[in-house]
């Protein structure tokens, strides 16, 4: 990374660390402090518009306010269901709708065309991304405090690393750990803090 952004090998570049959770990518866009849309990340182009099926997911505010409060804002993030939960729902379900894995459920629930079943299974958001931004972000940190202070949460396991070392030492731990999360995980990662050289 360091040669091709032709960078010191003396100079120190921090990455954000987090653990990918196994869920559905969701886009929300705010303008306001209000939410106007979400939708899938589908093709990476367009996706499908979930709007209707997001009022019950914890961590989706349908308002943001506070300080630093941009015009137009893009929060990225996952929507995923909790292992214990996808156990409880697959009991319910007869075995022709049945799903697979958390990840199928959160999905599945999300795409429901009628919003009142997505209302009653409990899905959870985890922001890590911004999309489009009418306030320009100089780090990751930056825009995880403002995600904080708007009650939209971050992976709380979400660290600072600044060298292979540390980030290899992130990695070991979250092996190790990986067990206690209440959530499927498929990987970790590594994101570079400024913005700028990750652009």
């Amino acid at each position: 990374i360091k040669k091709f952004l032709n960078v010191k090998k003396s100079e120190v570049i921090e990455f954000m660390s987090e653990p990918k959770i196994d869920g559905i990518s969701i886009n929300l866009f705010y303008e306001n402090g209000k939410l106007l849309s979400a939708s899938t990340r589908g093709d990476g182009k367009i996706g499908e518009n979930v709007t209707n099926n997001i009022g019950n997911v914890f961590g989706i505010p349908q308002k943001i306010q506070g300080k630093n409060l941009p015009k137009k804002i893009e929060v990225r993030g996952e929507i995923y269901l909790e292992k214990n939960d996808f156990i409880k729902l697959n009991k319910k379900l007869d075995n022709k709708n049945k799903f697979s894995n958390p990840r199928n459920a959160a999905a599945g629930s999300i795409r429901q065309l009628d919003p009142k079943i997505t209302n009653k299974r409990p899905l959870k958001f985890l922001a890590h991304g911004i999309g489009e931004s009418s306030k320009n972000y100089n780090t990751i940190i930056e825009f995880y405090n403002d995600l904080n202070i708007w009650n939209i949460p971050t992976n709380k396991y979400s660290k600072i690393c600044n060298s292979i070392e540390s980030m290899m030492v992130y990695f070991n731990n979250l092996e190790n750990i990986r067990q206690n999360f209440k959530y499927d995980l498929d990987g970790i990662v590594f994101k570079i803090n400024n913005y700028k050289l990750q652009n």
